[in-house]
């Protein structure tokens, strides 16, 4: 049986959106595990439910790390440019749960932002994994480079590669070079990978 071109794209775009159920499910996870009253759920559901963007941000400064998390993943889904700046604040939260959330949700940023925006989020994001000590938010931030860097975040995500890395984050920056080959955005560093 031969696949035609639209079967193709159809069939990659399938894969894709499987990959992001899978990355949310794993990640809410943690968010599951806290201890969030059902009502703050709800409004959180609510808010991503109905793409309002202002609700959601009041989430972003909740004292608690698991509703600040579940805001996050819920920015994940709405992707709306307003939760840029709150999501890169949220890249420096003394939770690591809440930088993975944030991370996965600049990631997810990338068919809403212009090239201003996609700058300035690698710019924060390449700075951020200089800093992450933490394997799984070091992974996430990886991801979030792979769908929404720019060529400058390559070379430094290149960069990054080989330097004693734990193989799960060695793993997602190789997976992350070949998300920007996909977007175009090659390095001749990057041939290894």
């Amino acid at each position: 049986m031969k696949i035609n071109s639209e079967q193709q794209t159809m069939s990659d775009k399938c894969v894709m959106v499987l990959a992001v159920l899978c990355v949310l499910s794993v990640c809410l996870s943690g968010a599951q595990a806290q201890d969030i009253p059902v009502t703050t759920k709800q409004a959180i559901l609510k808010a991503q439910d109905s793409r309002d963007a202002a609700a959601l941000s009041e989430f972003f400064k909740d004292p608690s790390a698991g509703v600040r998390e579940r805001a996050a993943l819920a920015a994940a889904s709405v992707q709306d440019v307003v939760h840029i700046t709150p999501l890169i604040m949220l890249l420096d939260d003394t939770a690591p749960e809440v930088r993975e959330g944030a991370a996965l949700a600049l990631g997810q940023m990338t068919a809403v932002v212009d090239s201003t925006q996609r700058r300035g989020i690698s710019d924060q994001l390449v700075k951020r994994l200089a800093a992450e000590q933490d394997e799984f938010v070091s992974m996430r931030i990886a991801e979030a480079l792979g769908k929404v860097g720019d060529a400058a975040s390559l070379s430094a995500l290149l960069q990054r590669a080989g330097q004693g890395n734990p193989t799960s984050i060695e793993w997602e920056i190789a997976l992350s070079v070949g998300r920007y080959a996909y977007r175009g955005i090659k390095d001749r560093n990057a041939a290894g990978y």
